[in-house]
């Protein structure tokens, strides 16, 4: 049988197996290049070419200046592409008094998860404005996926006394920290916390710390996510084809670990 390594080194489509991209985003971005065309049918298209099912999806414009009407172009995504778009509904804590109201209305339409973004909506992820989306989170036993960085915001080593509180929560660290210290905090949070994930999308990841995060913690601890179309999904995708694992692991992490967390939801 041909592993998934000989098959991109032919260049053929990996077809036969299990892709969830659990990291994406939708829209132009306002300071950064975009590739490729980064609306809904744009991003399909790729997706089909790479053999990505689905993804998990927020708006760039969500995690911008409007979280509403990000979720609404997510919204319509879902309605356009059934099965191809999980929806996760962005918040800003800046405005804590439409939070759940807002929640309750995406979860009402099928956003499976939740997206948070700190750094650019400038507030803590310890600040008590997320209070509201940890208990809605655990309530519903919902995936968040927050931006991670290594920085007094959204640093990992931030993520283990909310895992802690709300243990039924799923925490996604999105980019893993992002750098150096960042992986190392977010090794240490996810071995040592059941609800704490891995996500491994960045332009400074290497295949040495998908190595370090799998031998560290657990390979069904550690998620594929692309950052696409703000980064070509590609790169990310040859880190896993052509890292030194075994088929098994790079299945688990590219799909088969989200879908279990997804079946959980």
């Amino acid at each position: 049988m041909v592993g998934l390594k000989e098959k991109a080194e032919r260049g053929e489509k990996i077809d036969d197996i299990l892709i969830i991209d659990a990291h994406a985003h939708m829209g132009k971005w306002f300071n950064f290049p975009i590739y490729g065309d980064p609306s809904a049918k744009g991003m399909v298209r790729l997706m089909d070419r790479l053999g990505v099912s689905k993804c998990l999806v927020s708006a760039h414009l969500s995690i911008g200046p409007d979280f509403h009407e990000g979720n609404e172009i997510i919204l319509k995504a879902m309605q356009d592409f059934p099965g191809r778009f999980l929806g996760m509904c962005t918040i800003n804590p800046n405005y804590p008094q439409e939070m759940l109201q807002e929640l309750e209305l995406r979860f009402r339409q099928g956003f499976i998860g939740i997206k948070i973004h700190p750094s650019t909506h400038n507030y803590p992820v310890g600040g008590k404005n997320y209070c509201p989306v940890w208990e809605f989170a655990q309530e519903k036993k919902a995936i968040v996926l927050s931006h991670t960085w290594y920085d007094g915001i959204c640093s990992p080593r931030l993520f283990a006394g909310i895992a802690e509180k709300y243990p039924a929560l799923r925490i996604l660290l999105g980019h893993s920290g992002g750098v150096y210290q960042g992986y190392e905090e977010a090794i240490e949070v996810a071995a040592k916390y059941e609800n704490v994930y891995l996500e491994i999308c960045g332009s400074e990841f290497s295949g040495y710390w998908l190595e370090q995060m799998v031998s560290k913690t657990s390979p069904d601890k550690v998620i594929y996510g692309t950052d696409f179309p703000f980064h070509d999904p590609r790169i990310t995708f040859g880190r896993v084809l052509f890292a030194p694992l075994s088929d098994e692991v790079k299945k688990k992490i590219l799909g088969l670990n989200i879908e279990r967390i997804l079946k959980k939801s």
